[in-house]
């Protein structure tokens, strides 16, 4: 009847929530791994550039000698 069917529906939407949720947190672990491997790559890119900057600098006050 009426309680049976709300019964019903009431399981239908903690399966629906529970689903989303299950798919949310995949996704935030997707996205969390993705920036992890972004922030890695910009680390690796800044050490470069002052790598090569700090180089340019010591050939410049060389010429300048």
């Amino acid at each position: 009847m009426l309680v049976d069917q709300l019964a019903e529906e009431e399981v239908t939407y903690d399966e629906t929530t529970d689903e989303v949720d299950k798919a949310h947190r995949e996704q935030i672990e997707t996205l969390t791994a993705e920036l992890a491997t972004n922030d890695e790559d910009l680390q690796q890119g800044t050490a470069a550039m002052n790598q090569w900057r700090t180089q340019w600098e010591e050939e410049l006050t060389e010429k300048n000698s």
